[in-house]
C-alpha cells in the first residue's frame, strides 16, 4: 500500500507528540472482517484486532459498541486490496475508503490497521473529542475514599452492632493508569544467509552469515555477522596465501514490499596463513588489520508463508582503507603478494523468519 508511507511517518510523529500529554479520549467500535475466497496468507480477525490495539495503545474494538467498522479483503487483478467503511448505530455511513493494491496480504492488513489508527485516532479529531456515536463510554467514576478516623474524635454514639469505620485502601482508590505503550512497535526477524562474493578475496569467496532485524511496514534496520573464505590463493614466486574475511554489517533499509533498498556500514578483518613455496619467507606487514566499508544493497523478498520468506540480496561494498600483503625473501627482499580490494560485490540468498 504505497499511500501508507506518509501515514507511517505521521503515526511516528503522533506517537512522539503524545509523550507527556494528557491521554486522548477513547473510541469504541465493532469489527466485521471478511476475506473473499481465493486470497491466501491473510492474518486472522484476532490478529487484525491485536494490530489495531497495538497502534491505538488500547483496544478500541468492543463487541457491544454501537458503531461498526467493516474491513473486506478482495482481489484486484492478482493483488489484494482492502475496502473499509464505518457506520454508526443507525447504519449511517460515516467513512469509506479503499486501499491501493498490495503484493502481500500480511503487510496489507498491517497497513490497514495503521490507516484505521490515523483515520479514527486522535489525529482525526485534533483538539476536539471524537463524535458521540464513536466515543467509548467512560469508565464509572470511583467513589471518593472514606477519610480515616480521627485519633482525637470521641467514640461514636452508634449502636454496638454497627461496624467501625475503616480507612480505605490507598491502592484501591488509585486511579487506573493509562496504557502508555507506544502506538506501534517493530516486528523482529532472524535470518541465515548464503553468500557468494567475487573479488572479496583473490578471485572468489564463499561464506554465510546470521542476522537479526527490526521491521516496520516500510522500513528495516538490522545487523548481520558474515564469514567469507577464499577459494583461490594469492601467490608470487616465493609464497602463497588464501585469505578469509570476518565482518559485521549494519543496514538501514527502505522496504516497499517486496523490494528493499539499504545503506550499509561494515567493519571486519582479513586473515590468512603465508605458505612458503621457495625458500624461507616472512610476512612483513601485520595481519588481521581492522578494515571498514560503506555500501549499498538492493534486494527482494519472496514470501513462502506468513512468517517465512526467501530474501535475494545484491551488495556493493566500498573500502575506506586497504592493506597490502608482502613477504620478505632472504635474497630478493620485499615482494608483493596481495592487496585487499577497494571494492567488491556479493550475492546472497537468506532464509528469513518473522515474529
Amino acid at each position: 500500500m504505497r499511500a501508507a508511507t506518509p501515514l507511517l511517518v505521521s503515526a511516528a510523529l503522533l506517537g512522539a507528540a503524545r509523550v507527556g500529554a494528557e491521554p486522548p479520549p477513547k473510541i469504541a467500535t465493532r469489527l466485521a472482517y471478511t476475506i473473499t475466497p481465493g486470497i491466501a496468507g491473510c492474518p486472522s480477525e484476532a490478529a487484525l484486532t491485536d494490530m489495531i490495539g497495538s497502534y491505538f495503545g488500547y483496544q478500541p474494538i468492543e463487541p457491544e459498541a454501537g458503531a461498526i467498522l467493516t474491513v473486506t479483503i478482495r482481489a484486484k487483478g492478482k493483488q489484494p486490496v482492502a475496502d473499509l467503511s464505518l457506520r454508526d448505530a443507525e447504519g449511517t455511513a460515516r467513512w469509506e475508503e479503499s486501499t491501493e493494491e498490495g503484493t502481500d496480504c500480511d503487510d496489507l492488513v498491517e497497513n490497514v490497521a495503521l490507516l484505521i489508527r490515523l483515520r479514527l485516532g486522535p489525529l482525526a479529531w485534533g483538539s476536539k473529542p471524537p463524535p458521540a456515536w464513536l466515543a467509548a463510554e467512560p469508565p464509572p467514576a470511583r467513589p471518593p475514599p472514606a477519610p480515616p478516623p480521627s485519633l482525637l474524635a470521641s467514640p461514636p454514639s452508634a449502636p454496638a452492632e454497627d461496624k467501625p469505620i475503616r480507612p480505605s485502601d490507598p491502592l484501591a482508590a488509585a486511579p487506573p493508569k493509562e496504557d502508555d505503550a507506544p502506538p506501534w512497535l517493530p516486528r523482529p526477524e532472524l535470518s541465515v544467509t548464503f553468500v557468494v562474493a567475487p573479488w572479496a578475496t583473490p578471485r572468489l569467496a564463499l561464506g554465510g552469515g546470521a542476522g537479526i532485524g527490526a521491521r516496520w511496514p516500510f522500513a528495516l534496520v538490522g545487523f548481520e555477522f558474515r564469514g567469507l573464505a577464499g577459494l583461490f590463493a594469492a601467490e608470487n614466486a616465493y609464497a602463497s596465501t588464501q585469505p578469509y574475511l570476518w565482518m559485521g554489517v549494519g543496514s538501514a533499509c527502505f522496504t516497499p514490499r517486496p523490494f528493499m533498498l539499504c545503506a550499509l556500514g561494515a567493519f571486519g578483518r582479513y586473515s590468512g596463513t603465508i605458505e612458503p613455496t621457495a625458500g624461507d619467507v616472512s610476512r612483513l606487514e601485520r595481519q588481521s588489520t581492522l578494515r571498514s566499508w560503506i555500501g549499498l544493497r538492493v534486494g527482494a523478498d519472496w514470501k513462502l508463508h506468513d512468517r517465512f520468506s526467501l530474501r535475494f540480496l545484491i551488495d556493493g561494498m566500498l573500502a575506506t582503507n586497504v592493506e597490502t600483503w608482502s613477504v620478505g625473501h632472504p635474497t630478493q627482499g620485499k615482494t608483493f603478494l596481495w592487496q585487499t580490494p577497494d571494492f567488491f560485490a556479493s550475492l546472497g540468498v537468506a532464509g528469513v523468519v518473522r515474529f
